[in-house]
């Protein structure tokens, strides 16, 4: 059960794209960038948030299987829990052992306390009701953004 608030709350669907990278880095950058393009992230933390979630995956690649990738890090200089979603039809290696991640859901969350738990059930949603293959196709399959954000919605509880 989502304790914290949807995912779907999160995103406009600006913060839905698909991705012209074809490499880790890259996707994490392009994703980086709609976020400061939609004012969500100050430009000035964007190096940092760079460099967050590149340690992160460093130390423990996020790509979790089905198609399905969940680059994170805590971050210092954030207002809220900030997503992004990117698609890449192609597929991004995330260190995934079954291939390239189509769904690329990025998520900076602040290092407080009280949010750690909210950051973890985040990730556990997504995992759980947007990870199988089938989710991450529904999700990927041409869907426009208002398209995405409806099916997240209604993976959601109540949705």
């Amino acid at each position: 059960m989502l304790k914290t608030q949807p995912l779907s709350k999160l995103l406009t669907e600006d913060h839905i794209v698909v991705l012209s990278a074809t490499t880790r880095k890259g996707a994490i950058e392009e994703l980086l960038d709609v976020l400061v393009r939609t004012g969500d992230l100050p430009a000035g933390r964007r190096a940092h948030a760079a460099r967050a979630i590149l340690l992160r995956e460093s130390q423990s690649p996020t790509g979790v299987g089905n198609g399905l990738a969940m680059p994170h890090a805590k971050l210092n200089g954030i207002p809220r829990f900030l997503s992004v979603i990117g698609v890449a039809p192609g597929g991004i290696d995330f260190g995934a052992k079954d291939g390239g991640a189509r769904l690329i859901i990025l998520l900076l969350s602040k290092p407080q306390t009280e949010s750690a738990v909210q950051h973890l059930d985040l990730l556990r949603f997504i995992a759980e009701r947007l990870g199988g293959d089938k989710d991450v196709a529904a999700l990927t399959d041409g869907l426009k953004p208002a398209e995405v954000l409806e099916a997240i919605r209604s993976r959601e509880p109540g949705g």
